[in-house]
This record gives structure tokens, sequence and C-alpha cells, in this order.
């Protein structure tokens, strides 16, 4: 009855008046956050289903404040979306994880989504140019040289004048 009275009176959905104990409040907290993760989920598949990849990149973008510090859970999103449907959304979401891999040293990670996000195109462009020859020097380092060639190939073409061209030829 107290817990009942608590969350009717409580405006700010944290039950701060609640004086049953901190883990009953913490498993509440953590039950709204997953269901609200798992809503977003499902808002972001209806929209890729249905070849809406605009809003689903939008839906990204505007959550990424909230997911950003954690690059595990672009991590998983890019693989749930990658079985979903291979189209912009997925690249979009694949250069936007390889960012994050990077920026927390996950190499190995952010090699594994640019193979998946080349075998859909080609033409794949990273989010940063700078990455290029880091990522494509990684790739080398671990034997993966065909990965490394398909990065760098046609770097003038897909980056322009923002990647060291001569560099990448070199490599190449």
């Amino acid at each position: 009855i107290n817990y009942r009275k608590c969350l009717r009176a409580d405006r700010f959905g944290m039950l701060s008046s609640y004086n049953g104990g901190n883990h009953f409040v913490e498993e509440t907290r953590q039950r709204r956050a997953e269901n609200a993760y798992a809503t977003y989920k499902d808002r972001l598949y209806q929209l890729i289903q249905v070849h809406r990849d605009s809003e689903a990149i939008a839906l990204l973008i505007e959550e990424y404040d909230l997911h950003c510090q954690s690059s595990e859970i672009y991590e998983e999103l890019f693989y749930e979306v990658h079985q979903w449907r291979k189209g912009r959304a997925m690249l979009c979401l694949g250069r936007l994880t390889i960012s994050l891999l990077i920026a927390s040293k996950r190499y190995t990670s952010a090699l594994s989504i640019a193979e998946k996000c080349l075998d859909v195109t080609d033409n794949f462009v990273l989010a940063d140019s700078s990455e290029l020859l880091h990522l494509s020097m990684i790739a080398i380092e671990t034997h993966q040289y065909n990965l490394a060639f398909r990065l760098i190939s046609n770097s003038g073409d897909r980056y322009g004048s923002t990647v060291n061209v001569a560099r990448c030829r070199l490599l190449e």
C-alpha cells in the first residue's frame, strides 16, 4: 500500500519517496530503461522494414546522446540491423559504430563491421577519412590484406581530396 501511494505521488518517476530500499528503486529504473530500449528497437525495426531509411537514421541520431558512451550497444544494434535489411540505414549505423569502436580502441570489431558494410557496397565510405589509413594499417597488421585493399581501393574517387591518395596508392 505504501509503495502504491508513493508511486501515485511521485511526479518524476524515480520513486524517490519510497522507503522500501534502494534495491527496488534500482530494479524499477532498470526495467523502465529496458522497456524504453525495446520500444526504441521496435520503432527502428519498423522503419527499416518499410524502407524508411531517412527516418531510421534520424531516430539513430536522436538517441545518440543516450547511447554514445557504450560502443557495445551500437555494435549489437548494427548486427541486428544487418539481419533485418541491408540498406542505407545499416551503412550509416556502420559508419557511426566504426567511429565509436575506433575511439574505444576496439579495432578488430571495427574491421568486422567495415567488412560487412563493404560486402553490401564497394563504395562504402567511412565517416571520417582520417580513419581510413589507420583502419587499413590495422587490417594489414592482422593479415587481412583483402579487407585492407577493399578499404583503400578507389580512395580518390570515394573520399576526394580529404584523404592522402598517394599513400593509399602506395598501400594498394
